[in-house]
This record gives C-alpha cells, sequence and structure tokens, in this order.
C-alpha cells in the first residue's frame, strides 16, 4: 500500500460488509431463538412428563380399584352362582391386564417401576388363576377332590392380593416422587427462560449496536473523505490521499481522483488554449491591421462590425466613426435589396458567390474611389457575419486607361506607317522604280517580312487587348463543327502541302453548336499552325473531336476538339506557362518564331465561350492540344458570356 493511500478498517466491499453485518445479527438470532427452542423443549418435555406422572398414577389407581372390583366379584360369584358377578369379574380381569399392559409400556425407560409392574403382574397371574380354577369348579367342571384343594388355596389368594396392594402403593410413591419433583423443575425453567429472554435481548441491541457504529463510523469516515475532497476540488487544492481497499467507497475516490486529474489537465489544456486563441487573436488582428487591403466585418443587414486600418485610411473615417455605420454609406451603388426578404449582406453574397466585383466607393469628402469587393460568410455563435475585403484599384484602372491608350496609339501611330512601308517595299520588289540588284532585293525581302512579322504583332496586341478589355464582341450561331474544321485546315493546307504533312480530320458530330466560327477558326489555325512548325516533314496530323457531358455545365453536352501532332512534345517546364503571353516553345533548330501572343488569344477566346483549353503530352512523341465549348451559352446584357 503506497504512503498517499489511507489504511481501511478493511478492504471488503460495501455489499460485503453489509452482509457480514447481517450474518452477524443472524447469528446472534440463531443463538437466541435456539436457547429460547431449547428451553421450551424441555419445558415441553417436563409438561409431557408431568402428563405421563399422571397418567401411572391414574392406571394405577384404576388397577388397585379393578382388583377389588374382581375380588368381590369373584367372592361373590362362589357364593351366589350368579353369573352378573361372573361377567364382572372377567371385565375387571381384561380391564386389569390391559392397565398392565399400558404401565408396562409406559414405564419402560423406568426400571424400578417397571419392576414393581411385572412383580403386580405375577402376583395377578398366580392370584387369579386360584379364582379361575374354582369358577371352574363350582361350574360343574371340576371333582370335589379339586373342590377340597380350591378352599385350602383361599388362604394363599387373597395372601397374594394383601401383597398386591404393597406393590400398588411403591408404585405410587415412586410416582409421587417424580411428580413432587416436576413444580421445581418448571420453575427453574420458567427462570432460566426469562434470564434467556433478557440477556439474549440485552446482548442483541449491544451487538447490534456495536456492530452498525463499527460499520457506519468507518463508511461516514470514508464519506467524509470524498465531501473534503470535493470542496478541494472546487477551491482548486490538492485532494487528500487516495483511499485504500476495494469497496465501492475507494473504487468511487479512485474514479474521483482520476476525474480530478483529468479535469485538472482538461483546465490546463483549455488555458493554455485560450491563451493561444488570445495571442492568435492579437496576431490576426495585428495582421489584418497591418494589411494593405481594407477589411470589415458586417451583421446580416450591413452594419459595419469592425473595421481595420486601411478602411480608415481609404474612406477618411476613424475605426470608432465606421463601427456601426451601415455598409451602404461606403457604396452606395452595392444593391442590397434592403426590406426584402433575403436581402441584406446575404443577397449581395449570393450575387458575388466565390467572385468579386469593381464598384464605386464615397468616402467621407464625398469623392469617388474605385474598389474591388468580395464577400465571404462565417458564423459567431450562431450568428451570421460576412467579412469584405476591399482593395483600391484606382491606380489599377489608371494604368489600365493609359494601356489602352497606348494601344490606341500603336494602332493608330505605329499600324498605318508600317503599312505604307510595306507598300513601298512591294513597290521595290515589283520593279516599279527601276530594277534592283541582288543584295537589294533580298534587303527588300527581308525588311518586308520583319514588316509582316511587326504588324502582325501589333494585330496580335490589339486583339488580345480587345477580348481581355471586353471592346470585341462575339457573333455566335449555330455551327456546323465539320464545316468550322474545314476552314481552318483549308487555310494551312499550303504550308502542309509544302511540308508534305498530311491533315488527318476524324469523324465530326453532326449536331451544331452554338459559338463565334471565325473565333473557333481562329483557335483551331493556331493550334494547326504549331503542330505544323514541330511536326517533321512527311508527318501526320490528326484532328478530333468527342461530345461528353459535364457536370459544371448542369449535365448538358460540351465538344472538345483537339488537333495532335507528331512534333518533340511540350517540355514540362512549358507545360504550365504556354498559355501566358509572350511564352514560345523552340522548334528543332532552336528558333522560337512567332509573337507568343497566339496562344494566350486562344485562351482568351475560348474563356470568352465559357470553354476551357488545354495540352497533353502524355505519349513518348507529340502534344494534343485541346478545348471545349459548352453546347448552349448566352451573352448577357453587359457583353459577358454566360452558360445556359
Amino acid at each position: 500500500m503506497s504512503d498517499n493511500e489511507q489504511k481501511p478498517a478493511f478492504s471488503l466491499k460495501l455489499s460485503h460488509q453489509g452482509l457480514l453485518l447481517v450474518i452477524a445479527l443472524l447469528a446472534i438470532e440463531f443463538v437466541f431463538v435456539g436457547s429460547l427452542l431449547n428451553l421450551l423443549h424441555a419445558a415441553e418435555v417436563e409438561a409431557r412428563s408431568q402428563e405421563h406422572f399422571r397418567k401411572i398414577i391414574g392406571a394405577t389407581n384404576r388397577l388397585i380399584e379393578l382388583n377389588y372390583v374382581a375380588v368381590y366379584a369373584i367372592r361373590d360369584y362362589v357364593a351366589t352362582k350368579d353369573r352378573y358377578h361372573e361377567r364382572k369379574y372377567d371385565a375387571s380381569v381384561k380391564e386389569m391386564k390391559r392397565s398392565l399392559d399400558v404401565l408396562e409400556k409406559s414405564l419402560k425407560t423406568e426400571p424400578y417401576q417397571l419392576e414393581l409392574v411385572h412383580r403386580i403382574r405375577s402376583k395377578f397371574n398366580v392370584a387369579f388363576s386360584v379364582a379361575d380354577r374354582a369358577r371352574d369348579v363350582i361350574d360343574g367342571n371340576g371333582s370335589l377332590l379339586e373342590l377340597a384343594d380350591i378352599m385350602k388355596s383361599k388362604g394363599e389368594f387373597q395372601q397374594l392380593n394383601r401383597q398386591l396392594i404393597p406393590d400398588f402403593q411403591d408404585l405410587l410413591r415412586a410416582e409421587r416422587r417424580i411428580e413432587e419433583k416436576s413444580p421445581a423443575l418448571q420453575r427453574k425453567w420458567r427462570e432460566e427462560t426469562k434470564k434467556l429472554l433478557t440477556w439474549g435481548l440485552v446482548l442483541n441491541v449491544v451487538i447490534a449496536i456495536a456492530i452498525a457504529s463499527f460499520f457506519t463510523r468507518s463508511i461516514i469516515t470514508r464519506l467524509a473523505v470524498l465531501v473534503d475532497n470535493t470542496r478541494r476540488l472546487q477551491a482548486r487544492e490538492a485532494l487528500r490521499p487516495r483511499l485504500a481497499g476495494n469497496d465501492e467507497i475507494a473504487q468511487l475516490d479512485r474514479v474521483f481522483h482520476d476525474m480530478a486529474f483529468e479535469l485538472t489537465e482538461a483546465a490546463r489544456k483549455e488555458q493554455l488554449a485560450l491563451n493561444d486563441a488570445k495571442d492568435a487573436e492579437a496576431r490576426i488582428r495585428q495582421v489584418i491591421n497591418s494589411m494593405p487591403t481594407g477589411v470589415l466585418s458586417t451583421d446580416r443587414g450591413g452594419t459595419i462590425l469592425f473595421a481595420n486600418p486601411r478602411v480608415s485610411s481609404m474612406f477618411g473615417y476613424s475605426t470608432s466613426d465606421l463601427r456601426g455605420m451601415h455598409f451602404s454609406k461606403l457604396l452606395p451603388t452595392v444593391d442590397l435589396r434592403r426590406g426584402e426578404e433575403g436581402g441584406g449582406m446575404p443577397h449581395l453574397y449570393n450575387e458575388l458567390k466565390d467572385k468579386s466585383m469593381e464598384v464605386r466607393a464615397t468616402t467621407s469628402s464625398n469623392t469617388q474611389v474605385d474598389v474591388d469587393l468580395s464577400i465571404t460568410p462565417f458564423d459567431i455563435k450562431g450568428e451570421k457575419r460576412f467579412l469584405i475585403t476591399l482593395l483600391d484599384i484606382t491606380e489599377k484602372l489608371e494604368i489600365l486607361r493609359m494601356r489602352q491608350a497606348f494601344v490606341a496609339m500603336v494602332s493608330h501611330e505605329l499600324r498605318t506607317p508600317l503599312n505604307s512601308v510595306q507598300g513601298f517595299l512591294e513597290l521595290l520588289e515589283m520593279g516599279v522604280f527601276g530594277d534592283l540588284s541582288n543584295e537589294a532585293r533580298d534587303g527588300s525581302v527581308r525588311a518586308s517580312a520583319n514588316i509582316e512579322r511587326l504588324i502582325t504583332l501589333i494585330n496580335d496586341l490589339l486583339d488580345l487587348e480587345k477580348i481581355e478589355s471586353g471592346t470585341i464582341s462575339l457573333t455566335p450561331d449555330d455551327c456546323d463543327v465539320g464545316e468550322t474544321v474545314k476552314r481552318a485546315v483549308d487555310a494551312v493546307n499550303d504550308l502542309a502541302d509544302k511540308k508534305k504533312i498530311k491533315i488527318e480530320i476524324a469523324e465530326m458530330p453532326e449536331s451544331t453548336y452554338y459559338f463565334d466560327q471565325d473565333r473557333i477558326v481562329q483557335v483551331l489555325v493556331n493550334f494547326l499552325s504549331n503542330a505544323l512548325k514541330f511536326t517533321p516533314e512527311g508527318g501526320e496530323i490528326t484532328i478530333t473531336s468527342q461530345e461528353r457531358s459535364s457536370a459544371k455545365s448542369g449535365g448538358e453536352n460540351i465538344l472538345e476538339l483537339s488537333v495532335v501532332d507528331q512534333g518533340p512534345g511540350i517540355p514540362p517546364l512549358y507545360r504550365d506557362i504556354i498559355f501566358e503571353r509572350f511564352q514560345q516553345v523552340k522548334d528543332e533548330s532552336g528558333h522560337k518564331g512567332g509573337t507568343g501572343l497566339g496562344l494566350a488569344i486562344c485562351k482568351a477566346i475560348v474563356e470568352q465561350h465559357k470553354g476551357s483549353i488545354g495540352v497533353d503530352c502524355d505519349r513518348e512523341i507529340g502534344s494534343r492540344f485541346w478545348f471545349t465549348i459548352p453546347a448552349d451559352w448566352d451573352i448577357d446584357e453587359d457583353g459577358d458570356d454566360t452558360q445556359t
């Protein structure tokens, strides 16, 4: 047993202790009841003895009486020969025999009295045998000689009867001596019974109180330890040592100690977690306050609950002024549909989801600023909150306007002179200004090719800018896929024939799809041009199509067109960036060629059709450029393409 455990009175369980208490009390009761039953049995035996004595005395007295009746009856019969006396004699003799039998049976455990009964029976038999012979002679069954002999035995008969009297008296005296002892024995048994009852009751009460006190004192003491430990746990004090033993209280104390340990550990971990949460909250608040992006939170109705310093600097309000202000005061152009069911911030979130939008905001000085707004819902204690990020895009829009102005300048200020130079060079090559030397002609051809490349670059820049800015609009219609692919192939047939490359067109779908045919032809031509550039002479290019369902488009069909070449494939370094601006892959000679804008323009065109674009290079040689177009999509009123 460890030093931290208290030694119990004993280590039995409470159920076993209670059982021992009951067994001890029952043992005392059994001893007491057994003693009482023993006394009662002795009293009953004494009562039966008294009844026995009375029965013996009665039977003895009856024998004496019957003896006198028989003697007088036989005497009267001898004198009168009256049959009445004879019958009386016979009845008395029979009853005397039965009485003697009863006495012998009743006194078989008392040798002295039994000897007296045997003596009486012997004398009785001798005396009454004489009387029976006399009766036979008188009845004429005997001779005169026998009668004379019987008369001589008369004195013997009388003598035997007189001898029976002392025997009867001895038997009566013996029984009376025993009977005289009975009252004293009965008084003794009664006294002993009273004493046993009194002492048994006292002993029973004392032992019961002692045992109950012993057990209850042990239980109460141990329960007091539990109560004190409960108080100590509440006061966060050290608990008392564990109770030893295997009873229920000791088990409960062990469970309580384990529970207290778990609670203490949980409280410690909770405190650590709370401290970590406070530190994390402080760090997050510091990060949010130092962010260059405006961050604020609102409730469902749009009341601002928190705003970081960036919001304050963007709108010219202090953080205390922003707290409690309505969201619409900062962004009055945002329609929250206040007052309608489902309105407020939930309406704004449902409109944006995971997207962002550019809106005009109003500062404290009523000036307008352009911001990019995004919204994210979150819950705090079951209440819906909304986190809003605001990014000042005024400079971004200004740069965009400057870029558009630059593109417009390039379009008007560079493309027109270049076209004039290209036209002049063509005139030189035609000999309009006289014959040119071979060197001059070669220089003119190189200059014309460079100008053509520069004009193509300018045109690609203009197309890409128009697509991204939305200033160019698509003109979709229900188009035949096979016809679209044939137009693209016709555009590159001359180059394919020059390199002796075969373009194989797989089976195309018979159904029509909704797209801008000219733009899709532009994408296919770009794919085919790249494939012709990298496929070796005498190779083959394959155009395939596939119709499948898309979960993203609600199960609607989508069309996938792909161009498979036999070139060296796309290196892993370029696979993720090949559709970005000015990204090119070198051909076998190490020459890039082109402007690096073709695939970027293709990506913009496909995305305007709400499709996707990509490249696969899983084979040992060759690449598969592909793009998809949904079966049904529309252009909304603002010019944005939306899928139906």
